[in-house]
């Protein structure tokens, strides 16, 4: 469903190839697709632009923040919007009522998990797998508090998602030897 303006995408187009105006009229085409997803759909979506400072409604409902869903739906409006809607639900779901809509910093939502980001060590290899995907290896020790540690996986997860070695996909590896979950 691309506007015949922006004209049509192959899966080896890249994000960078393509002309400002073009970027510019799939934003465009993802905001109109976000706002005919059901109601029903948007409600944590909507809650947070309500709640979350300017600053931040800059940062996570910007241009620059739609095009990175763009970017992981190759370039298609309407994936790209049920992901975004959908992204939100999830953070809801994640972060629970209070922080879900504040930024995913350690002053913000992440502000009780200090202690689950430095329970593990993540590290995100050089290379990419055969197939191009990132990989992000998570060396977990000690116990730790279940949803503060879904919280930090979270955050890890789309600060790798940013990256331009995730385009592909990310290979998640976990070791947990000697850990006790709470």
């Amino acid at each position: 469903a691309i506007d015949s303006n922006v004209g049509t995408f192959s899966r080896g187009k890249t994000f960078k190839s393509l002309m400002p105006s073009a970027i510019h009229t799939l934003v465009r085409q993802m905001k109109v697709e976000i706002e005919a997803r059901p109601i029903e759909e948007r409600q944590a979506m909507l809650k947070a632009f309500c709640r979350c400072g300017t600053m931040s409604r800059g940062v996570e409902f910007g241009d620059e923040r739609l095009q990175l869903f763009l970017r992981r739906e190759n370039m298609d409006p309407a994936s790209a919007a049920r992901r975004f809607v959908s992204y939100w639900t999830k953070r809801r779901e994640v972060f629970g009522e209070d922080k879900f809509y504040l930024p995913l910093t350690l002053d913000g939502a992440l502000r009780d998990d200090r202690s689950a980001l430095e329970q593990g060590h993540w590290i995100i290899l050089p290379e990419a797998d055969d197939y191009g995907r990132a990989i992000m290896i998570w060396l977990k020790r000690g116990r730790y508090d279940f949803k503060s540690m879904c919280r930090a996986i979270f955050y890890i997860s789309e600060q790798v998602m940013e990256l331009p070695s995730s385009r592909k996909g990310v290979v998640w590896l976990s070791w947990d030897k000697q850990t006790t979950l709470w």
